[in-house]
């Protein structure tokens, strides 16, 4: 019955989590749509939406971390097999991944720009500023972004694995346990407390600084999301993106619960 109980409240979780998704993407959608109708230079609607989709983002992902550091690391345990193909680090996908989305977007919207100036025979100046409209100095800071994002997503995974292949650096006694070098063993009756003490308290860091690497890719994911935005001038160029991002994330929801054929045998 408990685990019954704990399962209904993650599905509860998961479709608040969904629904707040999909009022994010309408509601970007429609503000998108009417900012890119009107001569007006007002884009109070839009830059609200993106504010409440940024301030759904930090608070989806703060208390992502913080659920995973209370379930020991695992954040998530109502998320499909398909979606935890795609995390990294034990929550959503890698932080450098904002990037090429973003970067596929630009592409997307010069390639529909180009196919409107084409059949019109004119550009369109009423437009607002869309992605496909940065300057070569955003581009130039976006390439700068996305390296160090990188850089720091390989020093993780680094660290991380080297904290994974130390398991073994404490003995492990083949019957199922962990247990201290010959040479630390004490003579005494109280040897056995101590190495159950030593055993634990080894193993206590190593799960400490896993924690510590799982935090520090959470800072990541968050501070490389921000930045990015910040290189995004206008509101409309921030919406196209959010929206992008909104629609990724319910798209992997969904298929990870829909009907998706096996592996096939062996991979």
């Amino acid at each position: 019955m408990a685990g019954s109980g704990v399962q209904d409240v993650l599905e509860a979780e998961n479709a608040q989590w969904l629904e707040e998704q999909e009022r994010i993407i309408d509601e970007l959608g429609r503000a998108l749509r009417a900012e890119s109708q009107t001569l007006s230079e007002d884009d109070e609607t839009l830059s609200q939406a993106v504010h409440r989709a940024v301030q759904h983002y930090h608070d989806f992902t703060k208390t992502a971390a913080s659920a995973q550091r209370q379930r020991n690391f695992v954040a998530w345990p109502a998320v499909s097999a398909v979606e935890r193909v795609f995390m990294w680090m034990g929550s959503l996908q890698r932080p450098s991944t904002a990037f090429q989305l973003l970067y596929a977007l630009i592409g997307h919207q010069i390639q529909a720009e180009l196919e409107a100036l084409l059949e019109l025979g004119t550009a369109m100046d009423v437009r607002p500023a869309s992605l496909a409209s940065l300057s070569a100095l955003q581009l130039s800071q976006l390439n700068d972004l996305q390296t160090s994002t990188i850089k720091e997503e390989d020093r993780i995974e680094r660290e991380t694995a080297k904290c994974q292949q130390s398991l073994t650096d404490q003995p492990f006694n083949f019957s199922g346990e962990f247990t201290r070098a010959p040479a630390l063993r004490s003579s005494d009756e109280g040897g056995s407390s101590s190495s159950t003490t030593q055993e634990n308290s080894a193993l206590g860091q190593k799960i400490a600084a896993l924690q510590e690497l799982h935090m520090q890719a959470d800072a990541l994911r968050q501070s490389a999301f921000d930045k990015l935005l910040e290189l995004l001038h206008t509101s409309y160029q921030k919406g196209q993106f959010l929206l992008a991002s909104a629609k990724l994330q319910v798209a992997l929801r969904r298929l990870g619960r829909s009907n998706v054929p096996p592996f096939p045998r062996g991979l």
